[in-house]
C-alpha cells in the first residue's frame, strides 16, 4: 500500500487531492438540498 506523504512534493497537488471529495461531496449535499426543496414546494402549492 502507498503511502501518501503531504510534505514531500508538490503543494498544490496534495491540496488539489484532499479537496477534491469535499467539493464533490458538497456539491452533491446542495442538488439533494435543492431537489428536495423543489419537491416540498410544488407539495405545499398543491395543498
Amino acid at each position: 500500500m502507498k503511502k501518501n506523504i503531504m510534505t514531500e512534493g508538490t503543494p498544490w497537488k496534495h491540496v488539489v487531492k484532499f479537496a477534491l471529495p469535499v467539493l464533490l461531496g458538497s456539491l452533491l449535499q446542495q442538488l439533494y438540498n435543492t431537489v428536495d426543496t423543489i419537491i416540498v414546494g410544488n407539495y405545499l402549492v398543491l395543498e
